[in-house]
């Protein structure tokens, strides 16, 4: 008895012909904007066989192990400010 109420119950949440029509016409006019460079980056990266290879397109980098990987520049740069703000 609970099946088939549960089964009934289902298929009312599926989303009838006049629904999907009228949520596609008011999303018709809409200009597809350009693709995302970052993406593009990581589809770069997908297609690089190199065993050598680090992913730029995240936020966060990591190594082989899953460890923090800092960018020389960063590290550069870290190194500066930290010399900066212990000259003040």
């Amino acid at each position: 008895m609970f099946r088939k109420q549960a089964a009934r119950s289902l298929a009312s949440l599926r989303p009838n012909s006049c629904f999907s029509s009228l949520s596609y016409s008011t999303w018709s006019h809409v200009i597809k904007g350009p693709e995302d460079p970052i993406l593009g980056v990581t589809l770069a990266f997908n297609k690089d066989t190199s065993p050598q290879k680090m992913n730029l397109g995240v936020g966060a980098y990591r190594d082989d192990n899953g460890q923090p990987y800092i960018l020389e520049s960063v590290k550069e740069v870290r190194s500066l400010l930290t010399w900066q703000l212990n000259e003040c």
